[in-house]
């Protein structure tokens, strides 16, 4: 019969060893999206952006994932609410360069 401290022990080891594992993954997300995103933005084509959001999205998710397999704190960069805000009011204005058919 398997004791329960080496159970949780093992336990405790794999959830380390995939939370470095989706680090890995995330920050070559990252690294990946820094080079490719110029080149997004630049062709402006529907596919290209397609691929910048997931990706982005993905490695947001992913980061989330081992900061909660690793019990580690997500921090709060100081004004992100503020900029987070204007960031919204200026995307829902009609006036925007976002806005090309309006």
């Amino acid at each position: 019969m398997l004791d329960v401290h080496l159970l949780i022990s093992i336990c405790g080891s794999l959830c380390g060893v995939v939370a470095n594992l989706i680090d890995k993954i995330s920050y070559r997300i990252f690294i990946f999206l820094l080079i490719f995103s110029p080149l997004a933005f630049g062709t402006v084509s529907t596919w290209s952006l397609t691929i910048m959001e997931a990706l982005s999205i993905g490695a947001v998710l992913l980061l989330l994932i081992s900061c909660g397999l690793n019990d580690r704190p997500i921090y709060k960069a100081p004004g992100a609410l503020l900029i987070t805000a204007l960031y919204s009011l200026y995307s829902n204005s009609t006036d925007s360069p976002s806005c090309r058919s309006c």
